[in-house]
């Protein structure tokens, strides 16, 4: 059974009884710094610091100053660790992109298989 399920303009998150915070990016999304501020908030209303499953399969771009925010400590370190979940061209090479130039500090790893994900993932839990 899913938690409160908060509504960002370009992002829906929650966290389901796994203690794992899902978070959709809407189709052919756009994002922008505001809005990964605004997701980022969104993640961090949950308590702890759970691990995150980011759906970013259907996302259409994202804005270099998003990507670049993204890689700060204070953008990572609420979370344990992230799966980015991927599937078209677009989503798989900003996954690339982001794990390869924006050497983020906490475990990260793309997936194409949600089932993948939520296993790695629970290997975070306590």
């Amino acid at each position: 059974m899913e938690s409160k399920v908060i509504h960002t303009s370009k992002a829906r998150v929650w966290q389901e009884e796994d203690s794992i915070v899902r978070l959709e990016i809407l189709p052919n999304a756009h994002i922008t710094l505001k809005d990964a501020k605004e997701m980022v908030l969104a993640v961090q209303s949950y308590d702890g610091q759970p691990p995150v499953l980011a759906d970013i399969r259907l996302v259409r771009a994202v804005d270099r100053e998003a990507r670049l925010q993204s890689s700060y400590p204070e953008f990572q370190d609420f979370r344990q660790a992230s799966a980015l979940l991927v599937g078209s061209p677009v989503s798989r090479i900003i996954g690339n992109f982001f794990i390869g130039l924006n050497r983020p500090s906490i475990p990260i790893a793309l997936f194409a298989s949600e089932e993948e994900a939520l296993a790695w993932l629970k290997e975070f839990l306590p």
